[in-house]
């Protein structure tokens, strides 16, 4: 058992990111097509996983989703469940320091390819996020890199937003 309140959230942190990887394997075991991973199931349980995870009272927060009916291939999925693992556990962790509050998550097609975009309403940032800053920021930056992608942060006034662009974007979900 771990005792030490930071070795235990750090632990929490590695703990989400594997979860993360292996919702992508139980959506695809799910399929017909042993290819792709319906985008809007797979956020929907990563959300429920993440915040079982790091116990937070849902009574208190809001999930709002937007995400469209786009399935991935596993080479965009994983690294996408990862940056979104991480952009919500950030949210959920830092911006409503009394437990309640609204993060939105929206994933959409755009001209270039597919737009996700985290926001919360929360406590913010003071100054601007710096590349590298964080092992978090280290992280989504690395995965948006591997999806040939490009990531801005940003106050939001109030809250922060996180949005990613990836050039690939996969197909609608088939009926």
């Amino acid at each position: 058992m771990i005792t030490d309140p930071l070795a235990h959230s750090y632990f929490k942190d590695c703990e989400t990111r594997v979860q993360s990887m292996a919702l992508v394997h139980e959506q695809l075991y799910q399929t017909t097509t042993l290819t792709s991973i319906e985008m809007p199931s797979y956020i929907n349980e990563l959300i429920t996983t993440l915040l079982s995870a790091i116990n937070i009272d849902l009574n208190g927060l809001t999930v709002e989703q937007q995400i469209e009916p786009v399935s991935m291939d596993l080479d965009h999925a994983i690294p996408l469940g990862l940056i979104i693992n991480e952009l919500l556990s950030n949210a959920f962790k830092y911006a409503y320091p009394d437990g309640s509050g609204t993060v939105s998550i929206i994933l959409n097609r755009v001209e270039s390819g597919c737009r996700l975009a985290v926001r919360d309403y929360g406590v913010g940032i003071a100054g601007t996020i710096a590349t590298g800053e964080s092992l978090g920021v280290q992280l989504v930056e690395a995965l948006t890199t591997q999806l040939d992608g490009s990531v801005t942060f940003r106050n939001a006034e109030p809250g922060l937003e996180a949005v990613v662009e990836i050039s690939a974007c996969s197909t609608e979900i088939q009926p």
